[in-house]
């Protein structure tokens, strides 16, 4: 057990290591679900705002478009913190 542990520890950063590389490669990703996503919700959207759904109207506000961009707006206020900077409390 104790000549595993090393190994754990290198099997642990080499996957940390990978993950990260795999992150940087695909970091367009997000972006393009973001926008292959965007027209399905607009429709839906639309469908529920002119009544052509079994919704009721109200149901609209509950699209994920909505939420999103009730999220996005309040991320967008939360001030921004540079990574590397070190903050104090007193």
């Amino acid at each position: 057990m104790a000549l595993a542990f090393p190994e754990i520890i290198l099997y642990g950063i080499a996957l940390h290591l990978f993950y990260i590389m795999i992150l940087y490669a695909f970091s367009w990703f997000p972006l393009v679900s973001e926008i292959l996503m965007l027209p399905p919700f607009l429709y839906w959207f639309y469908l529920q705002i002119r009544q052509n759904t079994v919704f009721p109207k109200g149901m609209a506000f509950t699209n994920i478009f909505v939420i999103y961009f009730l999220m996005y707006g309040i991320k967008s206020m939360m001030p921004t913190v540079r990574s590397g900077l070190v903050l104090q409390m007193f």
